[in-house]
């Protein structure tokens, strides 16, 4: 009769395990195709509002290192991949970067990432890449000249939540699997003693 009791409760346990599991998952997915679809629409619409304006500047260093700073962090790319604008400016941070930094990107390689290159053909695109162990959102979308050709790209980034999800949600779905683990403890604790009552 304990094994019995035992063996269901195990079952139910794991079930509940792969199903927390698999939610999860599935809600982390959910939240990382929201954060695109917006991301990419913000950078749509900040190219929208510099379409025909000429995008000129002193050239900038790229730092990846900016990008884990909390806030959505806006580029804009010449169309030979020069940074002439940055915002927002780290706290204490020039727009000159040291050159020597480890995480400064040349304008080939920004020019040679997908998303960029994507936007470079005239359609918005987005990527995740890992930046010194953390996820960061990237959103690129074409600035067209006056005469419609390219004209330059706006380049966002976004740092993602260390855990996959933001604290307040990943709060909730621990309290909800733990509300579910209850539940699921106490139908299986039912259960079992309807099955092994008869035996």
């Amino acid at each position: 009769r304990a094994r019995l009791f035992l063996n269901t409760l195990t079952v139910l346990a794991l079930g509940m395990s792969l199903a927390a599991f698999l939610s999860w998952r599935a809600v982390e997915a959910l939240y990382l195709d929201n954060q695109r679809e917006n991301l990419l629409a913000q950078a749509s619409l900040t190219a929208a509002a510099l379409q025909g304006q000429p995008l000129a500047g002193a050239a900038q260093p790229y730092s990846q290192t900016t990008n884990l700073q909390p806030g959505i962090h806006t580029r804009l790319l010449a169309e030979q991949g020069a940074v002439v604008l940055s915002l927002p400016l780290p706290p204490g941070e020039s727009l000159a970067l040291p050159a020597e930094d480890p995480a400064v990107i040349s304008p080939q390689e920004l020019l040679a990432r997908p998303e960029v290159a994507q936007a470079a053909q005239g359609r918005a695109a987005a990527a995740v890449r890992a930046v010194s162990g953390r996820r960061v959102l990237y959103a690129a979308a074409p600035v067209l000249a006056a005469d419609g050709a390219l004209g330059g790209l706006v380049y966002l980034a976004m740092p993602l939540p260390a855990s996959g999800l933001p604290a307040s949600l990943a709060l909730e779905l621990a309290g909800a699997a733990l509300a579910a683990g209850l539940l699921a403890l106490a139908a299986g604790t039912l259960l079992a003693r309807r099955i092994t009552a008869p035996v």
